[in-house]
């Protein structure tokens, strides 16, 4: 797609809820549709554009028809609860004149903590005569829906799976780094009755642009699998919401009172979806720096760092599509921003190295083999008494360093077209903080997404396999099976 930038800049500047959005950050929208969801008119019903959008997100066992709505109400919705971005407590009930403003006042003092008066509101509020006390009435009658909001950047499939397996009782054991069974999810009790959520009460949406969900399905089949980590049958299924249809339901369904504020959030979160398809609209032939003149462009109003983060993640999304499945074990991806500026990272997690982290780094015109420290204990990256970092055979830990260098020799090529290799009398191990590197140049010139994608597989590939002889004396140089002394 193709977008006149200076004529989007000029509306947005002049655009008020532009200006109030910090540059439309995703806990703006989050905060955005909470408020709405939450809004009721003068008789405590929810307004059409609560009532509209309860329909894109229906709780568990509803589904999304014109008469839902009658059968439940939104008691709260809680922002970055449990690593969630939205919580939505659902009360479902057929009498639509039931009372519920003590059980919502109930719910939020539990989960908030806060208000003992309020928590005990159902201490006595039982029938020994019921087989079902109201407590434990009002907790089965709660329906939770969880919305992973992305905004400014492709879903991570990896992250969603995390959440939604914590929902349904699987926790990551920070010591074997496995999955196993344990606890779910508990907001608080009400009479001693816990409240938690399950794969029961739940239901997961991801809220995406259209254009970045697309990206987001195609990658690697991970939106809907069986996870084989837990070992379990559990399927990780998060449904789809676009913020395309988000924005028009709102558009579609305005409460009079704030008909302006919604008219210009709509134009605002519009403008911003353009831009947003614009900036993920890469396929494998486009040029990997094509971004920047973009970018210079949307510096004066503060919204480059949008574009360019939404870029890479497309970028990394494609790359990520194209690896081999024996690659990906062990690997974590990530799309980063700092220092101004947009970076990928492919980093192994090797079981038997968990001191220590080895991959790719790649960010302003740099290919970085690297290794960064998670156990500082292990590595304290001194030096002996008289060297340098630059003195690294001399170096406490000499090892990584030989490691990376031994990955170097396998994938420096003659053709420099694309990398400026460095003669390996001038290798350095770089240095920030605890992550080191050995820094190849880029040149822009010509690299394109598919370019770099392979060689990113090529070193992938060599480090996965020499996990192995990282403490050893060889390292294999890949698929012909010569070897060198470290």
């Amino acid at each position: 797609m193709s977008i006149n930038i200076d004529e989007l800049k000029k509306k947005l500047k002049r655009n008020p809820v532009f200006n109030m959005s910090l540059s439309g950050k995703e806990i703006f929208h989050s905060n955005v549709l909470a408020w709405l969801l939450l809004e009721t008119d003068d008789n405590d019903e929810a307004t059409s554009t609560a009532k509209a959008l309860t329909k894109l997100f229906p709780p568990k066992g509803l589904k999304a028809d014109e008469k839902a709505e009658e059968k439940y109400r939104v008691l709260t919705v809680f922002r970055e609860k449990n690593d969630f971005d939205l919580l939505i407590v659902y009360y479902l009930s057929e009498d639509k004149k039931q009372d519920t403003e003590s059980m919502r006042d109930s719910i939020i003092a539990v989960i908030e903590d806060e208000d003992d008066e309020k928590k005990n509101h159902f201490e006595n509020d039982s029938n020994k005569n019921n087989k079902q006390s109201p407590v434990e009435g009002f907790i089965n009658n709660c329906k939770f829906v969880v919305i992973e909001n992305k905004f400014k950047a492709i879903p991570d499939a990896s992250q969603l799976d995390r959440y939604y397996l914590n929902v349904c009782g699987w926790k990551i054991n920070k010591k074997t780094k496995q999955w196993q069974n344990g606890k779910f999810i508990d907001l608080g009790k009400i009479a001693g009755k816990k409240i938690q959520l399950n794969s029961e009460n739940t239901t997961c949406y991801l809220l995406a642009p259209e254009k970045a969900k697309e990206l987001f399905a195609q990658d690697s089949n991970t939106y809907s699998h069986d996870n084989k980590e837990t070992g379990s049958q559990i399927t990780v299924l998060w449904n789809l919401v676009t913020y395309e249809k988000v924005n028009e339901v709102i558009h579609k369904n305005m409460n009079t009172n704030y008909e302006p504020i919604l008219e210009k959030y709509y134009e605002f979160t519009d403008l911003m979806l353009k831009l947003s398809e614009d900036a993920v609209a890469v396929n494998e032939n486009t040029k990997i720096y094509d971004f920047e003149k973009t970018v210079k462009q949307l510096k004066s109003i503060r919204i480059h760092d949008f574009y360019e983060k939404l870029w890479f993640s497309a970028v990394m999304s494609i790359i990520r599509n194209d690896l081999l499945r024996e690659i990906k074990e062990g690997l974590i991806t990530d799309v980063g921003y700092s220092n101004g500026m947009g970076m990928l990272n492919f980093m192994y997690d090797f079981e038997q190295y968990s001191e220590a982290r080895f991959g790719i780094e790649i960010q302003a015109k740099q290919f970085r083999i690297a290794v960064y420290i998670t156990n500082k204990k292990q590595y304290k990256w001194k030096t002996e008494e008289g060297t340098t970092d630059k003195d690294p055979e001399k170096n406490q830990y000499p090892k990584i360093f030989y490691w990376l260098k031994s990955i170097y020799k396998q994938i420096k090529q003659d053709n420099k077209e694309h990398f400026d290799y460095p003669d390996e009398k001038e290798l350095e191990l770089k240095k920030f903080a605890d992550f080191k590197y050995i820094k190849i140049p880029i040149k822009e010139q010509n690299l394109t997404i598919e370019v770099l994608g392979k060689k990113i597989k090529e070193v992938l590939s060599i480090m996965k396999s020499n996990e192995k002889n990282f403490e050893g004396k060889t390292v294999s140089l890949g698929q012909n099976q010569q070897k060198s002394a470290i």
